[in-house]
C-alpha cells in the first residue's frame, strides 16, 4: 500500500517585522475574502505575530507619509476551514433578503412558524441553507450553521501537531478481492488496498467506507487509518498550490487539464470522458499531481464531513462532470447510507502516526 506525506503548518502565525526610514502611519492586513484589520503602530518599527484563521492569501500594506508598500503571503493550516469563503459562495448563490419580515412578505406567509412548517425546516438557519436564502440580519446565525456543517472527525489533531503532517492515499481505494470492475453494491467485506492497478472500491456507502478505512491498520501499533476528512482534503489541495504544481485556478475553478472529466483538456483527455470511468487505480499519469492520483474527477470520494446529520460530503467531482463544475475543490453531498450514486462513490484513506 502506498501513501504520500502531506506537511501541515499547524497553528501557523503571520509574523510581521516592519522597518521604515519614516514614521509608520498605518498597517492594514487584508485577510482572505477581503476582511481588513488595521494594526496600530508607532514610530519606525513594528514587530508582531497574528494567528491564522483562514487558509489563503494574506495581504499586508504598510503606509508612511510618502510610501505605500504591499506584500502577499499564502498561509494555510489543516484545521482552519475556509468558512468565510464558503459562506460568501453560498451567499452569491442565494436569494438575498434584508430582514425576516421581508422574506415572509415575499413568501406570502404571516409568520416564521408557518414558513418553517410549510418547508419542513427545523429552524430559520436550516431553511436558509437548504433553500439558498440569505437574510442580512441573521448573518451571525447563518455563519454558525455553516461552521457546524463543516464539523469533521479530527481526533488526530495531536498527531498532526507532533509530527507536522499526515499521510494521504496515493490512490483511490482499491478492492483487493475482486477480479473485475465493481458494478453492484457490496458491504465492507472485501479487502481494501491502496495500490496501483486495483479495481476501484466503488459502490460503497460512506458508513462502510469508514469501517474499511479505520480497519485497514487496526492492528498496527505505529499508525491510525481512517476515511479522509474534508479538512485533510483541503490541506492537501493547499499543499499542491504551495508546491507550485497546480495554480489556484486549476484547484478552485477548472481542474480539466489534470483530471478525468466529461470535457478534460490537454493531455488529461487520454482515456477521459463520460463513458470512461477509471475502473483501475492510477491508470493515467496525466491524472496525477504531487504523486497523488485521481483527486480531480474520475469518481466522487466520500469524506467525514457531515451536512444536516444525514448526508456526507463527497469531494473532487467525477468523470461525468464538466471540468469547471466538478473541480477538485468542490463539494457535493450524498446520503451517508446510500452507495448508489452515479456508478457508486469511492473513497480515500488517510493515516496518522500514533
Amino acid at each position: 500500500n502506498q501513501f504520500v506525506w502531506v506537511p501541515v503548518n499547524q497553528n501557523q502565525k503571520l509574523m510581521l517585522e516592519v522597518r521604515s526610514n519614516e514614521i509608520i502611519k498605518e498597517i492594514i492586513l487584508t485577510q482572505p475574502g477581503g476582511i481588513q484589520v488595521k494594526i496600530e503602530a508607532t514610530g519606525k518599527t513594528y514587530n508582531g505575530e497574528l494567528p491564522i484563521t483562514l487558509n489563503g492569501i494574506y495581504e499586508v500594506e504598510v503606509k508612511t507619509e510618502t510610501i505605500s508598500k504591499t506584500e502577499n503571503k499564502r498561509l494555510s493550516t489543516l484545521y482552519a476551514q475556509d468558512v468565510y469563503v464558503f459562506k460568501e459562495t453560498m451567499k452569491a448563490l442565494s436569494t438575498n433578503y434584508s430582514t425576516v419580515s421581508e422574506l415572509l412578505e415575499a413568501k406570502n406567509v404571516t409568520s416564521l412558524d408557518e414558513l418553517l412548517t410549510a418547508s419542513g425546516s427545523s429552524s430559520i438557519e436550516m431553511y436558509m441553507v437548504t433553500n439558498l436564502i440569505y437574510i442580512d440580519e441573521l448573518e451571525k446565525n447563518y455563519e454558525k450553521i455553516i461552521v457546524e456543517s463543516f464539523l469533521d472527525y479530527n481526533k488526530n489533531l495531536e498527531s498532526v501537531n507532533k509530527y507536522g503532517g499526515f499521510y494521504i492515499g496515493r490512490f483511490e481505494a482499491g478492492d483487493g478481492t475482486t477480479t473485475s470492475p465493481r458494478t453492484v453494491y457490496t458491504s465492507d467485506s472485501n479487502k481494501l488496498v491502496v495500490q496501483k492497478g486495483a479495481y476501484c472500491y466503488n459502490y460503497i456507502s460512506c458508513d462502510d467506507a469508514k469501517i474499511l478505512s479505520s480497519g485497514m491498520y487496526s492492528k498496527n501499533e505505529a499508525v491510525i487509518s481512517q476515511l479522509i476528512t474534508s479538512s485533510g482534503w483541503d490541506r492537501t489541495l493547499n499543499w499542491i498550490i504551495e508546491t507550485g504544481e497546480k495554480s489556484e485556478e486549476e484547484i478552485m475553478i477548472d481542474s480539466g487539464n489534470w483530471g478525468n472529466y466529461r470535457n478534460s483538456t490537454e493531455n488529461a483527455t487520454t482515456n477521459s470522458g463520460p463513458t470512461n470511468m477509471n475502473y483501475t487505480t492510477g491508470r493515467s499519469e496525466y491524472w496525477k499531481t504531487n504523486n497523488i492520483y485521481d483527486l480531480a474527477g474520475n469518481m466522487w470520494e466520500w469524506s467525514q464531513e457531515i451536512v444536516l446529520g444525514t448526508e456526507s460530503v463527497v469531494r473532487g467531482g467525477n468523470f461525468n462532470n464538466v471540468k469547471d463544475n466538478g473541480q477538485v475543490s468542490c463539494r457535493s453531498t450524498n446520503r451517508i447510507d446510500d452507495p448508489y450514486d452515479l456508478y457508486g462513490d469511492t473513497f480515500r484513506v488517510e493515516i496518522y502516526i500514533k
